[in-house]
């Protein structure tokens, strides 16, 4: 959620200093934060359960994906995931 957050919504939807400044509130209360990690390849499921109380597993599309629907070729419309990122002006990666 908060990879979207700073990621997938621009600045003038969102302020990244909010989204930091609630990141810090959670990290000093302790919960880590783990990215790229590949759940089932670099570490099995079990194997967190069995370590942390509570695991909260976010994921993300990484390709856009085309909708049959009427009027999609009209003007204008483009994929919901496209935007946002280049509108942050990020790499996250």
């Amino acid at each position: 959620m908060l990879i979207w957050c700073r990621y997938g919504i621009p600045n003038m939807k969102l302020d990244k200093s909010i989204v930091q400044r609630r990141t810090d509130f959670m990290a000093a209360e302790g919960i880590k934060f783990v990215t790229g990690v590949h759940v089932g390849e670099s570490v099995k499921l079990s194997t967190l359960r069995e370590q942390y109380e509570a695991v909260i597993i976010a994921t993300g599309a990484t390709v856009a994906r085309d909708l049959p629907i009427p009027n999609r070729n009209l003007e204008g419309i483009q994929y919901a995931m496209s935007k946002p990122i280049s509108s942050s002006s990020c790499n996250p990666s």
